[in-house]
C-alpha cells in the first residue's frame, strides 16, 4: 500500500513539472513576441564587434564609386558590383631619437602592418621603400650602417670607398658585404656596391606627419585586415634601422580604412581593387 502511494505521488510529480515547464516555456515565448522588435539585436549577441581605433573614413565607397567610374566602368556592360569597407592595421609608435647634432626629438612614428613599410606623411600616405625587405632578411644594426653608407653616396659606391666611410679593413668588409648580397640586399658588380631595391627610400627619419585625427569606430570582426607582420617584427627593424638612440616610448595598433570595389565585366568576370579611404588614391 505504501508502494502504491510512493508511484502515485511519482506521477503526481512528475505532471506538475511538466505543466510547471510547458507554463514557463508559455510565458517566455508571450514575453518574446510581445518585445519581437528588441530580438535582432538580442541574438546579435553571436555576430563579434570590436571597438578600434581608426582614421575617420573620408571618402564613403559611393563617392570613389563616382570619382572613378570613367577608368573602372569602361563601357557600358561593365557594372558596379560589392563595395565595402575594410580596416588595415597600422602600427602607432611613440618614439624618441636624436638628430646628427645629438639633440634629441619625439615623434610619432606610424607603420604598415600589411606592407612592412613606414608611412611618412597621412596626408598622401607617402611610404618609405625598402624596409620590408629588411624584415624578410632580419637586417641587423650593422646591415643597416652598410645600407645607409651607401644611401649617402647615392645608391652606389666602391668598396675602397665605403671601407673609408665605414672605417672598416678590406677583410672585414667583405665578410659583412658577403653577409648583405647573400640576403639579396645588395648587389656587388667587381668593386662596385649598389642597393638591391628599386627606388629605395631607408634613409629617413622615423617620424610621420600625421594629419588626421583618430576615432573610436565599433566595426564587425571580419571587417579587420589581418597583419602580415607582427608588431615585434617591426620593432625589430625599427631598432635596427636608426641606431641606439631609437627608443619606442609606446606602441597600440591603429587602422586605416581601405575601400574595396568590385567591376563585374561583359564576360562574366569580376574586377576587385582597392582605394584608400583617407585618400582616395588606388592601392597597387
Amino acid at each position: 500500500m505504501v508502494k502504491q502511494n510512493g508511484s502515485f505521488f511519482g506521477r503526481l510529480f512528475k505532471k506538475i513539472f511538466l505543466l510547471s515547464l510547458f507554463a514557463l516555456f508559455g510565458v517566455g515565448g508571450y514575453l518574446a513576441w510581445q518585445h519581437r522588435d528588441n530580438l535582432p539585436s538580442a541574438l546579435d549577441f553571436g555576430l563579434a564587434e570590436d571597438s578600434i581605433t581608426t582614421f575617420e573614413l573620408a571618402y564613403s565607397p559611393e563617392q570613389i564609386m563616382q570619382k572613378h567610374k570613367s577608368e573602372l566602368l569602361r563601357t557600358s556592360e561593365h557594372s558596379f558590383g560589392k563595395a565595402y569597407v575594410q580596416f588595415v592595421p597600422l602600427l602607432l609608435m611613440n618614439v624618441k631619437y636624436t638628430q646628427d647634432n645629438k639633440t634629441t626629438q619625439e615623434a610619432e612614428c606610424l607603420w604598415n602592418l600589411q606592407t612592412g613599410e613606414m608611412i611618412l606623411d597621412t596626408s598622401s600616405f607617402e611610404t618609405t621603400h625598402g624596409f620590408e625587405d629588411c624584415i624578410n632578411s632580419k637586417a641587423s644594426q650593422d646591415d643597416f650602417r652598410i645600407l645607409h653608407a651607401i644611401l649617402r653616396k647615392g645608391g652606389s659606391i666602391t668598396k675602397e670607398q665605403l671601407a673609408q666611410e665605414l672605417g672598416l679593413d678590406s677583410d672585414e668588409l667583405s665578410s659583412r658585404l658577403e653577409v648583405l648580397r647573400k640576403k639579396h640586399l645588395i648587389v656587388q658588380k667587381l668593386e662596385t656596391i649598389t642597393l638591391h631595391f628599386q627606388n629605395p627610400r631607408l634613409l629617413v627619419v622615423p617620424r610621420t606627419k600625421i594629419s588626421q585625427s583618430f576615432v573610436q569606430k565599433v566595426v564587425a570582426s571580419g571587417s579587420q585586415a589581418s597583419a602580415r607582420y607582427s608588431k615585434d617584427e617591426i620593432q625589430k627593424v625599427a631598432k635596427a634601422a636608426f641606431g641606439q638612440d631609437f627608443a619606442i616610448r609606446s606602441a597600440q595598433e591603429v587602422y586605416v580604412p581601405i575601400v574595396g570595389l568590385e567591376v563585374c565585366n561583359p564576360d562574366g568576370s569580376t574586377l576587385k581593387v582597392f582605394y584608400n579611404g583617407i585618400t582616395s588614391k588606388k592601392l597597387l
